[in-house]
């Protein structure tokens, strides 16, 4: 009976977030044992989420420049402690086949930073330390505290591995509508964080290529794997508000003009 109730309460779990079809939350309770596989499924329905924020329909109509003008500050502190966040991840980390993931993912995403530093010179969007921890840069600044205090508070290797995963699936909704709108305005031959330059050298991660034989042996028991599916849901929660307060921005930036 405790087995039937244990099932029922992740299958409620799946389907607490609108984002989980209720034919993925039955076919994952209906198994004894989970894999990977099962939570790139849980990324990628939320990854499907997240792309109808919108921010991302305001971005795919727009053709101005002004609108990554207008947000491309707001991504200043998350961009910059996010080495240190692929930092925590591989110290925490103790199994030595996931920190050697964790260490490859840290290694290619070192100096990106300056890219977007780059970037923001170019588009003539710079702000000086004070802005970037003052009471306008807050709110990204809780964001990302919130995803590190989650990371802190996970116990197992084989969740905290996941958060690179997340990591990497929201990156890559945000650069593909970043990165087309650039193109639109003629300007990937001028950026190098939010142009193609950096979107092709995501793609071409380990974390698609050689991590994968090491992340397709993770297996997951019941509890294991509840607790990896509320931590991918809570943060997706937390890229969703982020995604919204850039809109706002987005929004904010463009009526002013």
């Amino acid at each position: 009976m405790h087995n039937i109730t244990a099932k029922q309460e992740l299958n409620q779990q799946l389907q607490s977030s609108s984002s989980v079809s209720p034919k993925l939350a039955e076919t994952i309770t209906q198994k004894k044992q989970w894999t990977i596989e099962d939570v790139q499924n849980i990324i990628e329905e939320r990854q499907k989420k997240l792309e109808n924020q919108p921010l991302f329909k305001a971005l795919d109509n727009s053709s101005q420049i002004d609108d990554l003008q207008a947000i491309a500050p707001h991504f200043y502190f998350f961009i910059l402690i996010f080495q240190d966040m692929l930092r925590l991840t591989h110290n925490l980390i103790s199994d030595s086949v996931l920190k050697k993931v964790a260490a490859s993912l840290m290694a290619e995403d070192a100096g990106h930073e300056q890219w977007y530093l780059f970037d923001i010179e170019q588009l003539n969007c710079k702000r000086d330390i004070s802005w970037v921890f003052g009471a306008t840069h807050q709110p990204v600044r809780d964001f990302a505290y919130g995803l590190i205090g989650d990371l802190l508070y996970i116990s197992d290797d084989r969740i905290r591995i996941i958060f690179p995963l997340v990591l990497e699936a929201t990156a890559k909704v945000f650069f593909k509508y970043l990165v087309d709108l650039v193109q639109r305005c003629g300007y990937n031959q001028s950026l190098q964080y939010f142009g193609t330059y950096h979107q092709e050298i995501e793609m071409n991660h380990n974390i698609h290529q050689d991590g994968n034989e090491e992340l397709h042996n993770i297996e997951f028991d019941e509890n294991t794997y509840r607790e990896a599916v509320a931590f991918i849901h809570r943060c997706f929660d937390y890229f969703e508000c982020f995604a919204d307060h850039l809109e706002c921005q987005r929004a904010d930036g463009i009526g002013k003009e």
